[in-house]
């Protein structure tokens, strides 16, 4: 639903600024002063974006995504795992340590590891059956960070209609340091039996 209205609203003002005046009625000032002004807003049909089904992918095929980190992820991770370990919410602490400041959370970058799977396989995946990642350096607010996946190998699953795809990933910052890798397994659907196959 979120992702929904947040398409529809920047269609709307992508609408409201290619069409410049001819979607903003001209209007007197006395009819300013006594009216509320009214925009009529001309929306097209918008549909979630569609990912790759299990018969669109081959093994060897990648897919990435990038990401800077910023102070507001560190302070995000904190809130929602509720860890306040010094090592990433105090930073005369951190910086007495090995890492001379602080750094993300463990399960934050395996999540950003993982998210470009969920778009990558957007209305398609049937689940996500496992996640591994092991964290290679640390990550600090200010980095890059890129994490590449390739598809390691295929295993058709009829009864399923699509099959398992088995992932592999390394994630590097802008150094091209690995800060992390990680494999997965995710069970898509094929193209004939997704709902949205067609525009029809």
């Amino acid at each position: 639903m979120t992702v929904c209205l947040g398409l529809i609203l920047s269609e709307a003002f992508k609408e409201i600024s290619s069409g410049g005046r001819r979607y903003l009625p001209e209007v007197d000032s006395e009819q300013a002063y006594n009216e509320p002004r009214q925009i009529p807003v001309r929306i097209s049909r918008v549909r979630i974006p569609q990912g790759r089904a299990y018969d669109e992918v081959s093994v060897g095929d990648e897919f990435d995504y990038v990401l800077t980190i910023t102070e507001a992820h560190l302070v995000t991770a904190a809130g929602l795992f509720g860890d306040f370990n010094p090592l990433h919410v105090d930073e005369t602490f951190a910086r007495q340590s090995r890492f001379g400041g602080r750094i993300l959370h463990g399960p934050f970058t395996s999540a950003f590891v993982a998210a470009p799977v969920g778009i990558y396989f957007s209305g398609t995946a049937i689940a996500y059956l496992e996640h591994n990642c092991r964290f290679l350096a640390p990550v600090k607010p200010g980095d890059t960070l890129r994490a590449c996946w390739k598809v390691a190998d295929k295993s058709d699953k009829p009864k399923f209609e699509g099959g398992v795809i088995a992932l592999s990933c390394s994630c590097t910052n802008q150094q091209d340091t690995e800060v992390a890798s990680a494999s997965g397994k995710i069970m898509v659907a094929a193209r004939a039996s997704t709902r949205y196959g067609s525009d029809e």
